[in-house]
């Protein structure tokens, strides 16, 4: 599968949540995964374009799959767990593809099925409240301070998954 580099994460992601008693810090495993594969420096400092680390965003994108198979959970935000049939599989190379494969079915599937049963006359209103709601934020964002934007934008990112974010604030940052 194109662009599905992050299947070689699976089966390590389970490997390190084992050995970290099934639970962890999602910042602490993602180091565990890197360390326990021995990722070079150079290489997990490559960066994807919004400037994330190409491994950390493929690791995590592991975590997704692992998760939406049942595989872990996330108990809460920042925190990743395994279930118990987490804790008892060891994927191949082929089951890992197979994993992901099926999980993309049932998502093209389960979309298809809602566009399918969307009525047509709902898009236009759709789309004039949320034009509405981007208008509201737009304007809300523009007259707030700097570190209140800074505050938000890490809330934000925040409840997204991405943590260990520091607000340096000062001129030109």
């Amino acid at each position: 599968m194109k662009g599905s580099q992050f299947i070689k994460y699976l089966n390590p992601v389970l490997h390190v949540l084992r050995n970290n008693g099934g639970i962890g810090a999602a910042s602490e495993i993602i180091d565990a995964v890197i360390d326990h594969l021995k990722i070079p420096e150079a290489e997990v400092d490559q960066t994807i374009p919004s400037g994330q680390s190409r491994v950390r965003n493929q690791i995590q994108w592991a975590r997704y799959y692992l998760t939406k198979a049942g595989l872990m959970d996330s108990p809460k935000n920042g925190v990743w767990r395994l279930t118990q049939e987490g804790n008892q599989t060891s994927l191949t190379t082929d089951q890992a593809k197979a994993l992901v494969q099926k999980i993309v079915k049932e998502y093209q599937d389960s979309r298809k099925a809602k566009e399918s049963s969307a009525p047509v006359k709902n898009e236009d209103v759709a789309i004039v409240e949320d034009e509405k709601h981007s208008e509201d934020l737009l304007d809300t964002l523009k007259v707030m301070s700097p570190k209140g934007f800074e505050r938000i934008c890490k809330r934000l990112l925040t409840e997204i998954g991405i943590h260990d974010i520091q607000i340096t604030g000062g001129a030109g940052d």
